[in-house]
């Protein structure tokens, strides 16, 4: 894999979670850093160690316990918004003058939302950092994939960052948590990739609340949207608001749904920002093995998009790739499985 940070993170992440090891939690130190655009001086948190207790989604999004690498990584300076990450703010980091001056004096670093003055840049959301990032990579002429992944970043840090469930009344979350906690296989979680056990069991209770009518339907299809959500699944989360309005208020199921399309439309604009960057990134791949890995986040982003058919492409793209690891090879048949059925 190539040599960036997020690739890195990445292979680190797979070794962990297929070959388990003793790992210590997420740790943190502080440093200062200097702005290689304005020179402003600016004290950053790095991770040292961290882990993927956590599990990871099947667009290789993973989760740490305790403090998330993915909220920590992104480092924006908020003087010129020249963004990136410990690397890129390093002494020997050059960048040209011309550069320079479109990011200093022509101000051409955009932040998505309004940030404050003298805010500090953690107090910014990552994702805002992830987008910045993006669009200094652009200038700095980085590779594609190197750019789309930090859009695809931004779009994970929406969907690890939001708690759908947040603002239910008391009653009612606890009596999501007990139905979850009843179906709840600790053995299960302990073998198993805890991501797709947690997605795995949100389709079961989506199925239980198409089963169920009044209380039971409800809390089933809030437990399977939480759930789905949490690992970018939001392809089936309509469906399921669908049978929820059945059952729940108006005003409340309203209010719920405008919520879920908030946080789902605000994960798609990311990902769909990611899509012609790696696509261009496959075609100038000269790896098989790195082609074939491209391909497979190709189709993932376009399956979670709802581009059905572009998805189907780079699966079987992917599928076709000699020597494609093992693990690999039966997520790409798996996840191509999770798509609508040709008609004949």
């Amino acid at each position: 894999m190539r040599n960036n940070i997020f690739r890195s993170w990445m292979l680190a992440s797979l070794i962990c979670f297929w070959f388990p090891c003793d790992l210590r939690g997420t740790t943190m130190k502080f440093i200062e850093l200097s702005c290689p655009v304005c020179n402003k001086r600016i004290a950053a948190t790095v991770i040292p160690s961290t882990n993927t207790f956590g599990g990871m989604d099947r667009d290789f999004m993973s989760r740490a316990a305790g403090a998330q690498p993915l909220l920590i990584f992104p480092i924006t300076c908020t003087g010129c918004f020249y963004s990136g990450y410990r690397k890129d703010f390093e002494n020997e980091i050059k960048i040209s003058e011309k550069v320079i001056i479109e990011i200093r004096e022509k101000k051409i670093l955009k932040p998505i939302l309004a940030i404050q003055e003298n805010v500090d840049y953690g107090e910014i959301p990552a994702w805002i950092r992830y987008d910045l990032i993006a669009q200094t990579y652009q200038l700095l002429q980085k590779k594609e994939d190197d750019i789309g992944q930090q859009y695809i970043m931004a779009g994970w840090v929406i969907r690890l960052t939001r708690n759908i469930l947040s603002k239910m009344d008391k009653e009612t979350a606890e009596k999501i948590n007990k139905m979850i906690d009843s179906k709840w296989d600790k053995d299960a979680v302990v073998n198993e990739n805890r991501a797709d056990y947690e997605t795995g069991l949100g389709r079961e209770l989506a199925l239980i609340g198409k089963r169920n009518e009044g209380e039971p339907r409800k809390l089933a299809a809030y437990a399977a949207i939480s759930l789905l959500m949490a690992h970018g699944e939001n392809g089936s989360v309509y469906e399921i608001l669908s049978m929820l309005k059945t059952v729940e208020t108006e005003k409340k199921f309203l209010s719920f749904e405008r919520a879920v399309k908030e946080s789902i439309v605000l994960e798609q604009l990311f990902q769909a920002k990611a899509i012609p960057f790696m696509e261009t990134a496959v075609q100038k791949e000269g790896d098989n093995i790195q082609k074939g890995i491209l391909m497979y986040e190709c189709g993932e982003l376009h399956r979670r998009v709802g581009n059905w058919d572009k998805a189907r492409y780079f699966f079987e793209l992917s599928e076709r790739t000699p020597g494609l690891p093992e693990w690999l090879a039966r997520w790409v048949k798996e996840q191509k499985g999770l798509l609508p059925k040709l008609t004949p």
